[in-house]
């Protein structure tokens, strides 16, 4: 198998991106309650870098030369009321 033939996705290291939830319930009576929760997605907005060049031929051979087109930071706030 020649080197230029391995896909950079498996080159890459493993995906450094952090995702948070939290979560809080207030009763209001009995049987009724009211939830609250927020998610952050990419919580630390890390830069995420491609692969590196597998073209034996490249001067950019072994180097990374470009970030990954990764999620930036996402927040989502819910509201339910449960009954």
């Amino acid at each position: 198998m020649a080197i230029d033939s391995i896909p950079a996705a498996a080159l890459t290291a493993m995906l450094n991106q952090w995702n948070t939830n939290l979560q809080r319930e207030f009763k209001i009576k009995e049987r009724l309650a009211f939830q609250l929760r927020m998610d952050a997605i990419s919580t630390f907005s890390r830069a995420q870098m491609s692969g590196p060049s597998t073209s034996p031929t490249s001067t950019d051979f072994g180097r990374i030369t470009s970030q990954s087109s990764a999620t930036n930071r996402w927040l989502q706030i819910q509201g339910r009321i449960r009954f």
